[in-house]
């Protein structure tokens, strides 16, 4: 769905602020979910949402991608079918993504390599392709993994220019038995240059990257951030005292090394928000932590993940946090939704590459808040979930 409104937001100096002070600006921002439900059905929605904007590309315009896991055929061709049309194709890929180099048949290997219709990705002197190599891992900022999963679209053959495109799903099969969305927003120039400016930063781990990217429409925080949690300070400045508060998120990975958000969102629920959040099973990667869930208790519902579990067939990776309450003392609930790459945890916060995004906008929060209803509704109707 696609939402278009004048939006009126101030950036503060720290975060996303709801001051009288405005700055307008015509920008459309579209919603697209991955929900397939728990009995082992693929969806392909967000893939397909991509692929028609790749190719809605217009020609001599440019498509910048950052991704974790890189292993889809139709997102390759759609990307050489762009290039024959004359668009610029550049991509930068987590390090572990390199292996499938010279692999043939892999999506890796074709984009390099080319088919016998599409010729391969050119980029003049340099190559199309950036693989990461951190200390530990993939990452090129980081040192573990570069965990982004975003699009730059200069331009679109619908008149959208300057287009973010933020997901939580990576290019691979496995996110089609994954709750995933995807958050695009077009026409906000000082964002997209923000986060082409990002991109860059990426492939020169020496250049200065800001922790954050102000737009008219949006924050987009980068990490890795070894200063400060944006998710924590920006929980600690919702205020709980507006009829019907609540907060309701949706996490692929939720561990003890964040649980000071466990703790603040215990805080806010005694100070009467409704705290709701939909996390997996995943014990390989400690999560939910135990301190998490001893904190968090009957405010976490906790699926089972794909593989740890004879039942469990589909889960979540979608990392959202909606928020409808008072924020930074408003007089009127604000409504405001976090999504992106961002897993609570150690590694997106201070190891990898990430991309989060904070939006203030009521048809974004109902986008997200009808998907968190869809997710509980299709857990409970499968016995995974109780009610809240």
């Amino acid at each position: 769905m696609f939402f278009r409104s004048r939006l009126a937001i101030l950036l503060s100096v720290s975060f996303l602020s709801v001051s009288a002070h405005v700055a307008l600006a015509e920008i459309s921002i579209g919603g697209t979910f991955n929900s397939p439900g728990f009995d082992d059905q693929p969806t392909t929605t967000i893939e397909n949402k991509l692929i028609e904007m790749i190719d809605l590309a217009a020609p001599r315009s440019s498509i910048q991608m950052s991704m974790y896991t890189f292993k889809r055929m139709p997102i390759t061709l759609a990307l050489l079918r762009a290039q024959s049309r004359g668009v610029r194709i550049e991509l930068i890929l987590d390090g572990k993504n390199k292996e499938l180099e010279d692999k043939k048949g892999s999506p890796v290997h074709v984009l390099l390599k080319g088919t016998s219709d599409l010729a391969p990705l050119r980029c003049g002197t340099h190559s199309c392709v950036t693989f990461c190599g951190g200390i530990l891992g993939g990452s090129c900022r980081g040192i573990v993994n570069n965990h982004n999963k975003f699009f730059l679209f200069s331009e679109l053959q619908d008149g959208r220019k300057n287009v973010v495109a933020l997901s939580s799903a990576n290019f691979e099969e496995g996110m089609f038995h994954m709750y995933n969305d995807l958050l695009v927003l077009a026409g906000d120039t000082a964002l997209f240059e923000g986060v082409q400016n990002y991109f860059n930063g990426l492939r020169n781990p020496f250049a200065k990257v800001p922790l954050q990217i102000r737009g008219q429409s949006a924050v987009i925080y980068t990490f890795p951030n070894q200063k400060y949690d944006p998710t924590l300070e920006i929980l600690k400045q919702v205020q709980c005292h507006l009829p019907d508060s609540k907060i309701r998120i949706t996490q692929s990975r939720f561990t003890d090394e964040r649980l000071a958000i466990a703790k603040e969102l215990l805080k806010l629920s005694q100070l009467g928000c409704q705290i709701q959040v939909i996390t997996r099973e995943e014990p390989l990667m400690q999560s939910p932590g135990l301190k998490v869930k001893a904190t968090l208790r009957s405010l976490m519902q906790i699926l089972p993940y794909k593989g740890h579990s004879k039942k469990a067939k589909n889960s979540n990776h979608s990392k959202t946090i909606a928020i409808d309450a008072s924020f930074q003392g408003s007089a009127q609930k604000v409504q405001m939704v976090l999504t992106g790459s961002h897993n609570l945890n150690t590694n997106s916060l201070k190891n990898n590459d990430e991309l989060q995004i904070q939006i203030i906008h009521p048809a974004v929060y109902k986008a997200y808040s009808h998907f968190f209803d869809q997710m509980l509704e299709e857990a409970q109707s499968v016995g995974y979930l109780g009610p809240f």
